[in-house]
């Protein structure tokens, strides 16, 4: 599976993902099973699948899978129903089954060729980050219209909450994971500003313990903190602990919330999914307006916004950008990473790394985060970088006094 998916090219894959896409948004009809395809052919590659299948389908809608295996002493979940090569073919031709297909090369062959607007692909070797993508938001996609909208209305009592309890508040910090995160000790936060932190700054208790406590938690990454690796259950762990302890709301897509919803039901007086959009402008999300233009970036995509629905003084900590010579997105600090477990990361999430142009989506970033900042200014509100960056429109708000 591994050669024949990696002998497709980059550009035909582009292609591939665009059309398939296309197709299966033109779908108008419920799926009422989920089959997994092709067969499984070792206990391994079971494991991997079940625990995906455990984590992302909290509701437990039922999986057909065909197991080469003579006999296994896997655990499976209780939704998943081992199915022998006649039922799996069977299942296949159904018109309401979603095929989660784990090998992409397979879109061409005789039984799904003209099934695309059935297909999820989830190959780790497919391209970009379609596969971690379409297992993040599998469970939503399958939410009927009435559940996408109770859960919506979850959200939006949610953020009610939020905005009354921070009322009154002037100042907001969104701390991020640059390495002048590491010098927090030498500096003061105002105990009175609302501490926005996000991603694996969740790990360092002895910053949170400092900022008095954290009162809003971002995440969106749908490798890092959405996936299955080691790297991603320590994270949610964490976010588990941290939540418990402080009591801080949370803010994430809304194409996952249902996912911790169900996994973690001890979260959700605390959740808030953000729905993102990709044309338009920006927006800083409100009770009747909970959403806003996705940059692919946490700073730019919930944490500025949110603060900005918030306060009228934002101050931004630990955004360090990029040097020239750096040939991954950037240096993290070396106190609010799983710097041990990244290897697990790559390992589960193969193309999403091989495919990035660390390139552009640092100049897209930079971008993106001037016209948001100048977006937020036109309506009065304030910026201010508390540590040195090379990312040009916080270099320009950077006062180190």
């Amino acid at each position: 599976m591994l050669s024949l998916t990696n002998k497709i090219p980059i550009f035909f894959k582009q292609i591939i993902s665009k059309i398939h896409l296309k197709l299966f948004n033109l779908r108008k009809t419920n799926f009422d099973r989920i089959v997994f395809y092709p067969e499984v052919k070792n206990e391994d590659d079971l494991k991997c699948i079940l625990d995906k299948i455990n984590w992302y389908l909290p509701q437990k809608q039922i999986v057909f899978l065909h197991f080469l295996g003579v006999g296994t002493g896997v655990l499976s979940p209780s939704n998943v129903i081992f199915v022998d090569k006649s039922e799996l073919k069977l299942l296949l031709k159904n018109k309401n089954s979603l095929i989660l297909l784990n090998a992409s090369w397979k879109l061409f062959s005789p039984s799904l060729i003209f099934r695309w607007s059935n297909i999820k692909i989830i190959d780790p070797f497919f391209y970009s980050y379609v596969e971690s993508y379409n297992w993040q938001s599998l469970t939503f996609g399958l939410l009927l219209p009435y559940e996408k909208a109770e859960f919506k209305s979850k959200s939006v009592n949610n953020f009610k909450k939020m905005v009354l309890y921070y009322q009154g508040k002037t100042k907001a910090y969104c701390h991020v994971t640059g390495p002048s995160f590491d010098n927090y000790r030498n500096y003061s936060f105002d105990s009175d500003a609302i501490q926005i932190i996000c991603n694996s700054i969740v790990k360092n208790i002895d910053f949170l313990h400092y900022i008095n406590k954290p009162d809003i938690l971002c995440f969106a990454d749908a490798v890092f903190h959405f996936g299955t690796s080691e790297y991603a259950k320590q994270f949610r762990k964490n976010v588990e602990e941290v939540v418990e302890k402080y009591q801080c709301f949370v803010i994430l897509p809304d194409t996952i919330l249902p996912v911790f919803y169900f996994n973690y039901p001890k979260l959700r007086p605390f959740l808030i999914g953000i729905e993102s959009k990709y044309l338009g402008s920006f927006n800083f999300p409100k009770s009747k307006e909970l959403w806003h233009f996705n940059t692919g970036n946490i700073l730019s995509f919930l944490m500025l916004p949110i603060a900005s629905s918030l306060v009228d003084r934002i101050f931004i900590f630990g955004a360090d950008g990029r040097e020239s010579n750096e040939t991954y997105f950037w240096k993290h600090s070396s106190t609010a990473q799983y710097s041990g477990l990244m290897a697990t990361v790559f390992e589960q999430h193969p193309s999403f790394f091989r495919d990035r142009d660390y390139n552009n989506y640092y100049d897209t970033h930079c971008d993106l985060l001037r016209k948001l900042i100048e977006y937020g200014e036109a309506k009065g509100k304030v910026y201010k970088s508390l540590t040195p960056s090379f990312i040009p429109v916080l270099k320009s708000r950077y006062n180190e006094k």
